[in-house]
C-alpha cells in the first residue's frame, strides 16, 4: 500500500469492531482521523520529495530529440 488517505471503509470496519455506535460519535471520530491521516500524508510526501535526487536540466542524447513539428 502506497501513501494515501486511509479508506473510509476501513475506519467503518475499524468503528464496528471497537463497537462504536454512536452517530454523532462516529462522525467526530471519522472528522478526526481524516484529519490526522491527511496531515501524515502531507509530511510524508514532503520527505519523499525531499530525498528525491533533483532531476537534471539537460537536453536528450543527439538522435533522441523530438522534433518541434510532430
Amino acid at each position: 500500500m502506497g501513501i494515501g488517505p486511509i479508506p473510509i471503509r476501513a475506519i467503518w470496519d475499524w468503528e464496528l469492531r471497537e463497537g462504536i455506535f454512536d452517530a454523532l460519535l462516529r462522525d467526530h471520530v471519522e472528522s478526526i482521523l481524516m484529519m490526522v491521516d491527511a496531515l501524515v500524508c502531507t509530511r510524508l510526501r514532503a520527505e519523499l520529495e525531499a530525498k528525491r535526487p533533483p532531476k537534471e536540466n539537460r537536453p536528450p542524447p543527439v538522435g533522441k530529440r523530438r522534433s518541434i513539428h510532430g
